[in-house]
C-alpha cells in the first residue's frame, strides 16, 4: 500500500500542478475580430523566453518574438468563405489579463469580414500541443450574441450558423470535463463523501446514503454557482493565485477534519463555506467572455449542470463501492486514515506549489 502511496503522490506533485486549463479567447466583430492567446501557451508554440535564467517572458521579449509568433498563428488559424481562402492580417495590440493570467491580445483582419455571410473559421492552433486547450469565442456578428467552445474534435466554426442550443450542449460538455479533469475538486469531494460514507450504519440501504450524499454535493454546486456566476459576470472577481492556493488548502482542511468522529454531521456547511471559494476556480475558464445577455444566462446554467452531473455521477460510481470497501476491517482501520492523510498532504503540497 504504501509503495501505491508514493507514486500516487508523486504523480499528483507532478503532474496535477495547475488548475488552470490552457485556452484562448475570440471575440467576433463585424470587421474587426481579436484574439487573446495566454503567454504561457504561446512559449509552448514558440520559443519566447531568450534568457531561460529569469524564468519569464518579458514585454521585450513578446515584442522581439512579433513576426515569429504571427507566422506561427497563422498556420493555426484560417477563415474560408464558400470553399475559399481568405486572407489574414495580424496585429498586436498589447496584453490582457484574464483571471490574473497574461494573454498576447491580436487584431485580425480580413477583408472578408465586412461579409460575414458564408464565412467559416478553422482552428488548429494549440489542440496539437494540448489536447485540453480549448477556444472560447463570442460572436457578435449574429443576430444575438452567441457564446460557444471549439475543441479538438470541433474546430470549426461557421459564423452565421450557430445557435442556442450550441451554446447549450458545448458549455454543458465543458461543464463535465472541468469537473473531471480538475483533481483538487475531486479530491475535496472525495473528502467529503468519505466521512459520510464511514458514519452510516452497517445495515443502511444504497440508496438513502446516496440521496445524502448527493445532498451534499448539491449543496457544493449551489454555493460555487454564485461565485462562479458573480465572477463569470464582472460584478465580483479575485485573482486566481490566492484562489487556487485556498481551493488547494480546503482539501487538506477537509480531509483533516474527516479524521474526527462526528466530522460528518458539518458535511454541508464545509460543501456550502469552500465551494464559494471554488467557483472563483471554475469561472478561471469562462472569465472575460461574458456579459449579462440571454447567451451568457445559457452558457452559465448549462456549464454549471455540467458540472453538477459530472459530480453526481462520481458519487454515485464512488459510493457504492466506499460501503463495500467498509465492510473490510482492513480498510476502516488502515485504509480509511491513510487515504485521508494522502489527500490532506496533496493539498498541503499543490498549496506550497501554487504559493
Amino acid at each position: 500500500m504504501s509503495r501505491w502511496l508514493v507514486l500516487f503522490l508523486c504523480f499528483a506533485s507532478t503532474s496535477l500542478f495547475a488548475h488552470k486549463n490552457s485556452d484562448s479567447y475570440l471575440y467576433i466583430a463585424s470587421e474587426q475580430w481579436r484574439l487573446d492567446i495566454a503567454v504561457e501557451d504561446l512559449q509552448r508554440i514558440y520559443n519566447l523566453d531568450t534568457n531561460p535564467v529569469d524564468g519569464r517572458v518579458t514585454a521585450k521579449e513578446l515584442r522581439g518574438a512579433e513576426a515569429g509568433l504571427e507566422a506561427s498563428i497563422l498556420k493555426g488559424i484560417r477563415v474560408t468563405r464558400e470553399g475559399g481562402g481568405c486572407p489574414l492580417d495580424l496585429q498586436r495590440l498589447g496584453v490582457a489579463s484574464h483571471s490574473g493570467e497574461y494573454y498576447a491580445v491580436w487584431e485580425l483582419k480580413s477583408p472578408c469580414f465586412s461579409e460575414p455571410e458564408r464565412l467559416t473559421l478553422n482552428y488548429d492552433l494549440l489542440f496539437d500541443v494540448d489536447p485540453l486547450h480549448r477556444l472560447l469565442y463570442r460572436n457578435d456578428v449574429a443576430e444575438q450574441p452567441q457564446l460557444g467552445v471549439l475543441t479538438p474534435s470541433e474546430r470549426a466554426l461557421g459564423i452565421q450558423s450557430h445557435g442556442p442550443w450550441a451554446t447549450v450542449t458545448a458549455f454543458f460538455k465543458e461543464g463535465v470535463l472541468h469537473m473531471v479533469l480538475g483533481y483538487d475538486h475531486l479530491l475535496f469531494l472525495l473528502a467529503l463523501l468519505l466521512p459520510l460514507v464511514k458514519a452510516s450504519s452497517g445495515d443502511e440501504s444504497l440508496r438513502p446514503l446516496l440521496w445524502r450524499c448527493a445532498g451534499v454535493v448539491t449543496a457544493f454546486t449551489v454555493s460555487h454557482s454564485i461565485t462562479l456566476s458573480a465572477a463569470t459576470l464582472g460584478w465580483w472577481q479575485l485573482p486566481i493565485q490566492p484562489v487556487e492556493i485556498v481551493i488547494a488548502l480546503s482539501i487538506s482542511v477537509a480531509a483533516l477534519a474527516a479524521l474526527v468522529g462526528e466530522h460528518h454531521r458539518y458535511q454541508w456547511q464545509l460543501a456550502g463555506a469552500f465551494g464559494l471559494i471554488h467557483g472563483f476556480g471554475f469561472a478561471s475558464m469562462l472569465a472575460g467572455l461574458m456579459d449579462e445577455g440571454s447567451s451568457a444566462v445559457l452558457a452559465l446554467a448549462s456549464f454549471n449542470i455540467g458540472v453538477e452531473a459530472a459530480q453526481l455521477a462520481v458519487t454515485v460510481a464512488l459510493v457504492p463501492l466506499l460501503m463495500y470497501c467498509q465492510k473490510k476491517p482492513l480498510y476502516s482501520r488502515w485504509v480509511y486514515p491513510a487515504v485521508l492523510l494522502a489527500v490532506a498532504a496533496i493539498g498541503l503540497w499543490w498549496a506550497w506549489q501554487r504559493v
